[in-house]
Order: C-alpha cells, then structure tokens, then sequence
C-alpha cells in the first residue's frame, strides 16, 4: 500500500485450536467433567465468537483498513468444506502421503500440542522502547502550531523494536479510542 498498490486484506480468525479449549476448560472447572464432547464445542464456540466481537472491534477503532463485510471463520462450514475440497486437490496431486513425525502430546489436555506451544516460554519478558521519528515534511496544520524553528518528533512506543529499520512512516488517528 505504502508503494501505491492496492491491497484487498480480508480479516480471518482461527477459531480452532489448543488456546480456546484451555481457557473454556479452566473456566468450567471440574463442571467440565458432567459435559459432553458437543457441548464443550458449543461452549469454545462461543467463547471464540465473543472473542472476536471484541478484536473486530478494537480492530475498525484502531483503523485497520480491510473489507470488514466478508471476514473469515475457520469453524465456518463453509470454510471447512473449502479446506476439504482443498485438501482432496493435493491428495489428488500426490501432495499428502504418510509418514513417520514425531506428535508432541498433552497427557493434561488430552491433544496434540503445536509446535508454538513447545516453544513457548513463560519466564519470557518483552521489552518495549520508547522511539523519536523525526518529522520530516510537516503538513500545513502542524506548521501552524509550531513556531518552526525547532524540529518536530513523533514519540513512538513499541514492543517490537527489532521491526524499526523497516519502518517507513508513522500515522496517527485523533478520533482513536
């Protein structure tokens, strides 16, 4: 986009995974027990509509350009049967094949583990910086509140100082909340 080409992003969310069970396990305690396999689906389901009421929304307030009328729900039939369709054209490519892979397993959880999990690390602590982009072209508002003799920065703050070198510019959104 910041080279003049259109981009066409159309929001997903995986709706399926290790994370959801989790947390709707730990919320229904030892309730989870008296429950079957169907309703701790309907449950996670749930949760995971929820959570993404709230992402979306966080999402169009902070102003993330995408075509918010036609998102993605991986527990969308639709999109498993696209998935399944998917899978059947590289079986039929000779794609899928069977082999030996080790399976990380959760004895706990009772599910196979992804490898972001195994990888994980809680004693992990993200560092944030504090960064000054100098303004390089000033616009006609801006000029008119400065007295223009000295430079203009925008303070920035991030936990992922390692993407500043391919940064290109800084927006900002009053109406943002």
């Amino acid at each position: 986009m910041m080279r003049g080409s259109k981009i066409h992003f159309v929001p997903g969310w995986d709706c399926h995974g290790l994370p959801i069970e989790i947390k709707v396990l730990s919320e229904l305690g030892g309730k989870a027990q008296n429950l079957s396999a169907v309703e701790i689906r309907e449950k996670a389901r749930s949760f995971a509509e929820e959570a993404i009421k709230k992402q979306r929304s966080a999402f169009i307030r902070w102003g993330i350009m995408a075509d918010w009328t036609n998102c993605y729900y991986t527990f969308d039939g639709k999109y498993e049967a696209k998935q399944l369709r998917i899978f059947y054209q590289m079986y039929e490519k000779g794609l899928i094949y069977r082999s030996y892979k080790p399976v990380f397993w959760s004895p706990s959880s009772r599910t196979a583990l992804a490898e972001a999990e195994l990888e994980y690390n809680p004693e992990h602590v993200s560092r944030s910086v504090y960064v000054k982009f100098p303004v390089l072209k000033p616009s006609p508002k801006l000029v008119s509140l400065i007295d223009g003799s000295s430079p203009v920065s925008f303070l920035v703050w991030t936990t992922q100082p390692w993407t500043i070198p391919a940064n290109q510019a800084v927006c900002y959104m009053p109406d943002a909340k």
